[in-house]
């Protein structure tokens, strides 16, 4: 029987969604594709099937290429990636996984590469075998020693061995990721930070971060991808945005932060990659050794998964898991079952008091515990990062805190709480002018308008004639009274950057501002019309209804190949039902086809024939052009 049929009737017992799953993993293109006929033959072609093969291991290569089928004895290898989320949550799904089949079987019946029990399509043995003829035959880890990379919870890594200078080393790198990390969303929180098209930050953004953040260890590209990958920053209409997660990130102690970073940075790895790196974390100190594991372990690995190595090398020596050259016992975090807890060593111990000087600025004498850190961001501004962080109030800072809803009594309970040298006269003067003023200016929407309130008709005039407000063509009410046809927030903001200190109101209540942008990352599975996702239901419904009901009667096969045979003046080898029913197999050259009948040239008896199709059991490609009339 021919192997695009034997697909194509596995693939009409897949409904809509799971045939647009496989379409989307095999990037199969619909367009061309008339039926599930079409679409097997997609599937079975050399090249397509070449890539589909890159996530599979060099054990379940070899069974392929055997003929053998995939089936749960088979050793898991390289397990969803993002299938767990802490450490705790990949030893409860054990008992679970150990019920299911192996992961390489369902990765290659996901693909459409073996059916339903386990046996690979023909193509696929060829293929698997011309993989392996040209694979290196160095030696890579078996089957069994590669462990599923759900997240950071194995066994250790023997070749870690580390030294004193090492781990320091190591333990600066990862202190210096969470702190940059955690800069970088303060600083996304306030400025708009673009995001380009093919990737990264945008290059002025980039120069600007540079300066301002003075990244360690790591550039400001690398702490971007690192957010990004744990989940504390997505890309939102070209902007670099933080997501809700990063403010509960940022309060949490600093190895249970790194520990986020990491196991981010690992879910985002290629899985081949993962798995290699999961088993050995050592090769990350050494990228030479670790693509010949790789290639290998996945000897069909894909040219992307190869061109990785070099970045994931470089964010491992980022992140603190390589250092010097070396690798680290940060390294153990990914192949080892203990928490982050078992890390608290490498990172400094936070702080809980600090110094507040009369030039209004604070300096922490180290870094400051993440939930005291979090509360002082909101009424100061971060003027030099590090260690040893200095912050500075000013009246700018508290009108925006109390703007933001953060009252006196807050602020001062606060600094009370932290200073080691209590309020100096300069900031408790600061602290009671700001909270005065407060509330002397009001922003307020009303029926559609949006009226500007003062205390004082001073004010109003003051604002009435500013040159940086003539865009919103204040119309005087009263003495105190202006208004606008702008919306609320917009003129809140304007006279914010004009340097006043307004406050919102709605319904006669004051209500907090801020300008912190949030990103809401999209579902992972698009709705929007357009998307891959959409358009690839579209396909599968479309090649679903027009496939024939009864797929598994080869007549819709046999005239489908006839025609093409035609069409491609190519000769075929039918298998033809006497009379007497008797089968015989007749090299034939096609001519004509209607009327439910085929008129072709035997080409070992050298006449013309016409049979019913109804007579025609086979046809399949000639292979042999000896096996003539028979």
């Amino acid at each position: 029987m021919s192997a695009p049929l034997d697909l194509a009737r596995e693939l009409s017992a897949r409904d809509a969604d799971d045939l647009a799953t496989l379409l989307t993993a095999r990037e199969i293109g619909g367009r061309s594709l008339r039926d599930l006929f079409d679409l097997a033959d997609a599937l079975l072609d050399d090249a397509s099937i070449l890539a589909a093969l890159a996530p599979l291991p060099r054990g379940a290569l070899e069974r392929l290429a055997a003929g053998e089928p995939l089936d749960a004895s088979e050793a898991s290898s390289a397990s969803d990636v993002s299938s767990a989320s802490d450490v705790s949550s990949a030893s409860d799904t054990d008992e679970a996984d150990d019920a299911d089949p192996s992961e390489s079987a369902r990765t290659a019946r996901r693909l459409a590469l073996i059916d339903q029990h386990g046996r690979p399509f023909a193509p696929v043995v060829a293929v698997a075998a011309r993989v392996l003829a040209d694979a290196p035959r160095a030696e890579h880890p078996s089957d069994d020693a590669l462990p599923a990379p759900t997240d950071p919870a194995v066994g250790t890594d023997p070749s870690i061995g580390t030294t004193p200078s090492v781990e320091a080393d190591a333990a600066e790198r990862a202190t210096a990721a969470v702190l940059g990390v955690h800069e970088l969303l303060d600083v996304l929180r306030g400025s708009r930070v673009r995001w380009r098209a093919r990737g990264g930050i945008a290059v002025a953004d980039e120069r600007r971060l540079s300066t301002d953040l003075d990244p360690q260890h790591a550039d400001v590209s690398q702490l971007a991808q690192l957010a990004l990958d744990a989940g504390l920053a997505a890309v939102e209409s070209d902007l670099l945005l933080p997501t809700d997660e990063a403010a509960s990130w940022s309060t949490l102690p600093a190895p249970e932060r790194w520990h986020r970073l990491l196991v981010g940075w690992f879910r985002a790895l290629p899985r081949p990659l993962a798995s290699v790196v999961i088993d050995r974390p050592s090769l990350l100190a050494d990228p030479s050794a670790l693509l010949t594991a790789l290639r290998a372990a996945f000897p069909a690995v894909s040219a992307e998964v190869v061109e990785a190595v070099p970045t994931a090398t470089a964010m491992a020596d980022a992140l603190g898991l390589v250092a010097s050259g070396h690798p680290s016992s940060l390294g153990n975090a990914l192949s080892g079952s203990a928490g982050p807890e078992a890390f608290a060593g490498s990172f400094p111990t936070p702080v809980d008091r600090v110094y507040l000087l009369d030039d209004l600025s604070i300096v922490s004498p180290g870094p400051l515990a993440p939930d005291l850190d979090a509360r002082l961001r909101e009424l100061a501004t971060v003027e030099s990062r590090g260690l040893a962080t200095t912050y500075r109030i000013s009246r700018g800072s508290l009108d925006r805190a109390l703007s933001a809803g953060v009252t006196e009594e807050r602020m001062r309970d606060l600094l009370v709480r932290l200073s080691l040298t209590g309020i100096p006269q300069a900031l408790d003067y600061l602290l009671r002018e700001a909270a005065a003023a407060h509330g002397r200016l009001r922003v307020e929407s009303v029926d559609g308008d949006t009226l500007i309130k003062a205390d004082e008709a001073r004010l109003t005039e003051e604002i009435s004639v500013h040159q940086s407000l003539s865009a919103l063509r204040l119309e005087r009410i009263d003495a105190a009274t202006l208004r606008t046809s702008r919306a609320r927030d917009a003129v809140y903001w304007m006279l914010v950057d004009a340097g006043y200190a307004p406050s919102a109101w709605q319904d006669g209540r004051e209500v907090p501002l801020s300008r912190a942008r949030i990103a809401h990352p999209p579902q992972t599975e698009g709705t929007l019309d357009g998307s891959p996702r959409t358009e690839a239901l579209q396909v599968a419904t479309r090649l679903l209804a027009a496939t024939p009901p009864m797929v598994d009667d080869t007549s819709a096969w046999n005239t489908r190949e006839l025609e093409r045979a035609l069409r491609a003046r190519e000769r075929v080898r039918l298998g033809v039902r006497m009379p007497d029913g008797t089968l015989r197999v007749i090299v034939a050259l096609p001519l004509g086809l209607s009327g439910g009948r085929l008129r072709f040239s035997d080409t070992g008896a050298g006449v013309e024939r016409t049979v019913p199709l109804r007579s025609i059991d086979d046809v399949a490609p000639e292979t042999d052009a000896a096996g003539a009339s028979t």
